[in-house]
C-alpha cells in the first residue's frame, strides 16, 4: 500500500511541476536561435541524426576561409545557408539531443512557441 502512496506523490509532484513550468514560460514570438533549433527539430529525428541535409567538410572551410577574407559576406552566407536546410547550422553545432527531442514533441502535434518552450522546461526535471 506505501508503494502506492510514493507513486501517487511522485505523479503529483510531477504535475505540479509541469504545471509550473508551463505557466512561466513566455509567449514571445521565439528569438533567432530559439527559431533556429526549432525549425531544425520539425525536420525530424532521422535528419537531426544523420545531419542532413549539410555541408561537405570541404564546402564548409571554403566557406569559413572566404569570410575571414571578406567579413561582408556574412549576410549572404547565412542565406545559402538558410537556402540549403543545413541541419547542422540550425543547431549552430550543437548536438541533435535537444532537436530530436523536440522533432519528437512535434511529432505529437505541438507547434506553438508556448508548447516548444514548456517542453524543453520539462528536459530538465
Amino acid at each position: 500500500m506505501r508503494s502506492w502512496l510514493w507513486f501517487f506523490v511522485l505523479v503529483l509532484l510531477l504535475a505540479s511541476v509541469g504545471y509550473f513550468f508551463f505557466t512561466s514560460v513566455s509567449p514571445r514570438p521565439f528569438a533567432y536561435d530559439e527559431s533556429d533549433y526549432m525549425y531544425a527539430g520539425s525536420r525530424g529525428a532521422v535528419a537531426n541524426y544523420l545531419d542532413q541535409p549539410s555541408q561537405s567538410l570541404a564546402e564548409f572551410v571554403r566557406m569559413g576561409l572566404d569570410l575571414k577574407s571578406n567579413p561582408n559576406l556574412r549576410q549572404s552566407s547565412s542565406q545559402y545557408i538558410r537556402s540549403l536546410g543545413d541541419v547542422a547550422f540550425y543547431r549552430h553545432y550543437h548536438g541533435p539531443v535537444y532537436a530530436m527531442w523536440l522533432a519528437w514533441i512535434h511529432s505529437f502535434g505541438v507547434t506553438s512557441e508556448t508548447g516548444f518552450r514548456g517542453s524543453g522546461l520539462i528536459l530538465h526535471a
